[in-house]
This record gives C-alpha cells, structure tokens and sequence, in this order.
C-alpha cells in the first residue's frame, strides 16, 4: 500500500504528467479560465483551440507560458505592443482580463481594458483614436503561441475600419472547451460586421514552460536535475538563482 498521504504511484505511471494530475486532483485550482479579445477574420465566427493541444502562452505574466486554449489559425487576437519590441511577451500585452488599467488594476474583460483606448467616447476605436495605428491583430498562422514575423497585422492590414467597445454578456462553451462570455463586433472597411469576442480560454496552470532560463555553470549541471511545474522552475534553474550556495552543497 502506497503512503495515503502522497498521490497514487501505481500502475502504468507518467512520471511527470500522471503526477501533475494527482496535484490538480489533490488541490483543485490548477485549471482556470483566462481572456483575450479574438477577432473572426474568416468571416466564420469565431474559432478556437483546446487546451489538449498543447500550446502556452504566458497570459498572467509571470514568465511561467502555462497551457492553453488558444485563437483558431485563421482569427485573430487583439494585441497592443506595449514595450516595442515586435514581440507580444505576455497577456498584459493582449485585451482582456490580465489587462492593466490606467489605474493600476487589472481589467474585468477585454473590452473594459480597450474602451480606455477610446479618446472621443464615441463607443469605438477608429482612424479618430490614437490606439488606432498603434493596435495589433495577432494572426497565429502555425498556432505556436509566438508572435513571428509576419504574423503582427495593422488594423489596416486586418481589414478593420474600427472596433466597437459595447457587448453583451453571455455564457456559451464552444467545442473546443473554450467559453465566449462578453460578445461584441468589428466593422470592416468594407462596412460589414464580424464577431470579436472576449474568449475564455481555458488554461491549465501547472503544466508550464519557464520563460525566464538563466545560465547554468557545470558545476550545477553535474548535479541532478527535477522538471519544474507549474510556478516553481527547475532543481538546476532555482540553483543557479540561489545565492546563498546552500541549495547545492
């Protein structure tokens, strides 16, 4: 009998994966909901990703890219390059409830957070705001979660003539396990709507990537090394954070 205290070792066992599991069994608060604004480009409304795909993203901005739903290849998220670097790092950087207001708190939805970018308070982004030329759509065309070249698009570019900033509350959970809660719309330049929504995807917090590697000298790398989850990073990389020297006597 294995120790009842600890997770069940028994049987066919993932060393990594099965014991992720017992973790989320045991504590019930690895799996949540997170949002972005996603745009139907294709004109087919819009598509999403299930988590069982395997993508991360870093959404809450903790540089751990947990697992998650994600925006279909063919739509797009709305993004805001903040710190210019061609690159969109986190979900501070896209429209939803990771957002950071002017006030310092974080958006209750994504289309909270990108009405503060509405500078006449006409209800819209359009040609007439500042956030107009500065917005991204984020077209993820081979859904790998990075932003690569080619894939930032103008709102030009996208086809969009403006965003409206009103919707309407909703709860539907699509196919793909991902539950569109704030529904709005686009207009296009060719004056017909599409569906922008606010998506919650659904995200799962203990199966991450560390996004924040450091160098590890030999001698640290000599020693064992324990994959990290969730929020805690590996044997080697706490190591190699460690400055006090004990973690590797």
């Amino acid at each position: 009998m294995g120790n009842p205290g600890l997770p069940n070792l028994g049987g066919n066992y993932d060393p990594l994966g099965n014991f992720i599991g017992d973790l989320q069994t045991s504590f019930n608060q690895a799996q949540t909901i997170t949002s972005p604004i996603i745009l139907d480009l294709d004109g087919n409304g819009v598509d999403t990703i299930s988590k069982s795909a395997g993508i991360h993203f870093d959404l809450d901005g903790n540089k751990f890219a947990e697992t998650t739903g994600w925006v279909g290849k063919n739509d797009g998220l709305l993004v805001l390059d903040k710190n210019g670097n061609g690159k969109i790092d986190n979900g501070t950087e896209l429209f939803g409830n990771n957002t950071l207001l002017k006030n310092g708190t974080k958006a209750a939805n994504g289309f909270v957070a990108l009405a503060e970018l509405d500078n006449n308070k006409d209800g819209k982004i359009d040609a007439s705001d500042t956030a107009y030329n500065q917005l991204r759509v984020w077209k993820d065309s081979n859904s790998n979660g990075l932003a690569d070249t080619g894939e930032l698009l103008t709102l030009t570019q996208a086809g969009v003539k403006s965003l409206n900033t009103g919707y309407t509350n909703q709860t539907q959970t699509d196919a793909q396990g991902n539950q569109h809660l704030q529904v709005g719309n686009y207009t296009r330049t060719d004056g017909s709507t599409r569906a922008m929504n606010d998506v919650w995807f659904a995200t799962d917090n203990a199966r991450t990537i560390d996004q924040d590697i450091v160098t590890v000298n030999a001698t640290i790398a000599a020693l064992p090394e324990l994959q990290g989850f969730g929020n805690v990073r590996s044997l080697q990389q706490a190591m190699a954070r460690d400055t006090s020297g004990r973690e590797h006597k």
